[in-house]
């Protein structure tokens, strides 16, 4: 699960902690110090994991780029600074993964404008290819190798905050998480960040990213599905889980068993992230739609109304003159829920609509008014209380 708050931290820990052996482990990412109060990491993910060769580089590269931009997923700077940007950040990402460097290398390579000591790096690993960009782009005009290494530095962001940085370095007596293990097992991830100065976004996606292509793996290896699903409800997913995938991955992860929920806002901020077709591919392929009331963006609110149809409405009406009274009936179309009704759902009450059936109306039940959940959470929440400068285990 992510959130960039602690509503649904507790939840989660009270299900997932009650019988240890069953549920194994619970892994908690949470740099910000949004649920725990320690400034040692709870658990390390190194990033470079993920960068195998040049396409994953440019992968993660993309992911930071997407994290770092000031609407995410929109790009608002020189597309050819940006390109470059992207692809010195990606290079100098895949030499640091193939000899044994860190993040921090990364970051001083990118801050420091540094395009041989890669491209040495690279060369010596097999890979000409990028090696050969970084020369060429090192050979460029001072302003325009400048611009692209300022672009680099943008998108690498998250790398200046040493807190962030932390959770990726291996340090003694902290575990190392594992995605591919993860998805094959019974332990439980948490991903807290908030979409602010130091925003922990670029790791979160990262994460993200890493969990679902290693489950992608694991179900190709078990023939096409995963035997166990992965279950992953992405709260906050506009703030914390930026990642340009998504759209596409929602058309093929349930045939996978890869069971995905991603919670927005607003669509406005759907579209933020992922530009309009991205919006309109993810809107469009989630097999179960949910609207839960509150927008006032009439578009949307347009489109929803369209979607759930019309109805025959039957229309009395009667008249009376001199020479009597007359009735008649007749048909009309109406919108079953109009804009303003959509705009103004009562409280408790939410629009579903599944792939295979039309929407209705469902009356939702908040877990807080359950005695027995309620008794579960705030027992857990005093147990673990002590714990929170730890991993909650």
């Amino acid at each position: 699960m992510t959130s960039n708050k602690v509503d649904g931290v507790a939840e989660v820990l009270a299900a997932r902690t009650t019988m240890e052996t069953a549920t194994g482990t619970v892994w908690l990412f949470d740099p910000q110090r949004i649920w725990r109060d320690s400034h040692r990491p709870a658990m390390i993910f190194n990033p470079l994991t993920c960068v195998t060769d040049t396409v994953s580089a440019g992968e993660v590269a993309s992911i930071f780029e997407t994290s770092s931009a000031p609407n995410a997923g929109q790009g608002k700077g020189d597309a050819q600074f940006d390109s470059q940007g992207r692809d010195f950040l990606a290079w100098c990402l895949l030499a640091a993964a193939k000899n044994d460097g860190t993040m921090k290398d990364v970051l001083r390579w990118v801050v420091s404008a540094d395009f041989m000591e890669p491209a040495e790096l690279l060369e010596r690993a097999g890979f000409a290819g990028p090696a050969s960009a970084l020369k060429g782009m090192s050979a460029q005009p001072d302003d325009t190798r400048g611009s692209v290494a300022a672009s680099a530095q943008r998108m690498a962001s998250a790398l200046v905050h040493d807190e962030l940085v932390a959770w990726s370095t291996p340090t003694p007596g902290v575990p190392v998480f594992d995605p591919a293990r993860f998805v094959t097992g019974k332990d439980t991830l948490i991903l807290l960040s908030q979409d602010a100065a130091g925003s922990g976004a670029a790791f979160v996606s990262m994460l993200v990213y890493a969990v679902f292509t290693a489950a992608q793996q694991a179900a190709r290896r078990a023939g096409g599905r995963l035997p166990v699903p992965l279950v992953a409800d992405l709260d906050e997913v506009g703030n914390v889980v930026k990642l340009k995938q998504l759209p596409d991955w929602y058309s093929f992860f349930g045939s996978m068993g890869i069971v995905v929920s991603s919670y927005f806002q607003t669509r406005g901020q759907g579209m933020a992230m992922l530009e309009r077709t991205g919006w309109d591919t993810l809107w469009s392929a989630a097999a179960i739609k949910v609207y839960g009331g509150g927008s006032e963006d009439t578009q949307f609110l347009e489109s929803l109304s369209k979607t759930i149809g019309q109805y025959d409405a039957k229309v009395r009406s009667s008249s009376t003159s001199r020479n009597g009274s007359s009735r008649s009936v007749q048909t009309q179309r109406r919108d079953i829920l109009s804009v303003s009704q959509l705009s103004e759902l009562p409280a408790n009450r939410a629009w579903v609509k599944t792939s295979n059936g039309g929407g209705t109306i469902v009356r939702t039940v908040p877990w807080f008014r359950d005695k027995t959940i309620n008794t579960r959470i705030g027992e857990t929440v005093d147990r673990i209380k002590g714990q929170k400068t730890g991993m909650p285990s």
